[in-house]
């Protein structure tokens, strides 16, 4: 037997030095395998919702920004905070994420916020200059801060199989939310005359995606307990079990 699984060892080495693979890998991943996962879709759903309300954020608040701050030097100065507390928020949600493992109570935490933001935003007017610049720094951090525990739950949760195909089929069924989300606002806007109730729905949509979030925090447990279980099994072993 110790023979056997030598030759075969040897065999695939001289097979990868010489670049032609013996055999094909068992999970190499496939677009089928992305389009019939069940759990691909979900991440496509929840990912496709806040891309949608991205657009509150990059078309409302800026609007009012410009109409509280008529010079467009404090415009300028005013508008570049939102991107520096959104960069700071990447990496504090991210870190915080890592560090205690929940990140699906992170990612539902940050769109939760940024619901009560783009809802809160139908009901500021210009006469309010410091809410405006207030509510564009907080919604978007929020609305850019939540990508970092998103895709680590990605990556906990896709099957191997379905694994680089699915980054790439929730991430173009996702983008849809940004190609769709002028079409709704115009629509809306059309219906009520305002800004108004394309805000509330906007808040509306991040708060549904944080709570199909909240449908995955006992798989992603699961998943966290099993992957330690079996490295705490390996070290109590002395490391894990060879292959074959």
């Amino acid at each position: 037997m110790l023979r056997s699984r030598s030759w075969r060892l040897y065999r695939i080495g001289r097979a990868a030095v010489s670049g032609s693979a013996p055999t094909p890998l068992q999970h190499r991943g496939t677009f089928k395998a992305a389009f019939t996962s069940a759990i691909v879709g979900w991440f496509a759903l929840i990912y496709t919702l806040p891309q949608l309300g991205l657009l509150g954020v990059s078309m409302r608040l800026p609007s009012l920004l410009k109409t509280a701050f008529h010079s467009d030097r404090y415009v300028g100065l005013v508008s570049k905070l939102p991107q520096v507390a959104a960069g700071a928020a990447i990496v504090l949600i991210g870190r915080s994420a890592d560090r205690r493992g929940e990140h699906a109570t992170h990612r539902c935490a940050v769109l939760g916020v940024g619901a009560v933001v783009l809802a809160g935003a139908s009901l500021i007017s210009a006469d309010q200059k410091w809410l405006v610049p207030g509510a564009m720094i907080i919604g978007t951090a929020a609305s850019i801060a939540w990508y970092c525990p998103f895709w680590a739950t990605v990556t906990k949760l896709t099957p191997v199989a379905a694994a680089g195909a699915g980054i790439g089929v929730i991430n173009g069924i996702g983008n849809l939310g940004g190609f769709l989300g002028p079409y709704i606002d115009g629509w809306l806007r059309d219906i009520s005359g305002g800004y108004a109730l394309t805000q509330m729905f906007f808040g509306v949509v991040f708060a549904t995606s944080a709570l199909l979030v909240l449908t995955l925090r006992g798989r992603l447990w699961e998943a966290t307990q099993g992957s330690a279980t079996g490295t705490d099994r390996a070290q109590v072993k002395g490391g894990p079990r060879p292959v074959g």
